[in-house]
């Protein structure tokens, strides 16, 4: 995704902190939960780059990740095909490549986070949650994998309208035959 310049891409929009320029603060819009926080290594560096605590307009506790709102988005990187890779070896109980365990220490060892000695299927998506945070993948993960959501003390099914996305307003007005997804209306 390259939307450089326009500071539009969402990420930006609703996690970052402008700290390029002093006192500029973009959005910060949405929060992160201090029992996500709590769930890193104490030794992961990926933990000070990806929160910020400060003064932002709305949330003190928001993403660092995408502190500058003109920056180019990666779509994909090298470290979340270590991850599809040890996924998939984990379900197929296979090595091709590398195994499960390898791929996720490389992960951990970029980050400064302890190795671990073994792997199972959990801590392989746990380290997806943890290395690809605040980049839109988790709903999609979720749905994917069937995994619950707890927010507010509530249970959400992955089946749940909410997880369908909206059809994009520019989408809507390019195409007057376009229905809204219902849970949007």
């Amino acid at each position: 995704m390259n939307n450089a310049g326009t500071a539009n891409d969402g990420l930006t929009t609703f996690y970052s902190c402008d700290l390029t320029t002093p006192g500029n603060a973009v959005r910060g819009d949405v929060g992160i939960d201090p029992n996500f926080t709590d769930l890193f290594d104490p030794n992961d560096k990926r933990l000070n780059i990806l929160v910020y605590t400060g003064d932002c307009n709305k949330a003190s506790v928001t993403s660092g990740k995408w502190r500058n709102p003109y920056t180019n988005i990666p779509v994909i990187r090298l470290s979340e095909m270590y991850l599809v890779r040890a996924e998939c070896n984990q379900r197929l109980n296979s090595a091709v490549g590398d195994t499960p365990l390898n791929d996720i220490n490389t992960i951990r060892a970029k980050a400064g986070a302890s190795q671990l000695g073994s792997v199972a299927l959990p801590d392989i998506l746990m380290e997806r949650e943890f290395e690809l945070c605040f980049e839109g993948q988790r709903i999609h993960d979720y749905k994917r994998t069937a995994k619950q959501v707890i927010y507010k003390g509530n249970t959400v099914t992955y089946t749940d309208p909410q997880f369908i996305l909206p059809i994009p307003q520019s989408e809507l007005n390019t195409n007057k035959n376009i229905v809204q997804n219902s849970y949007y209306h």
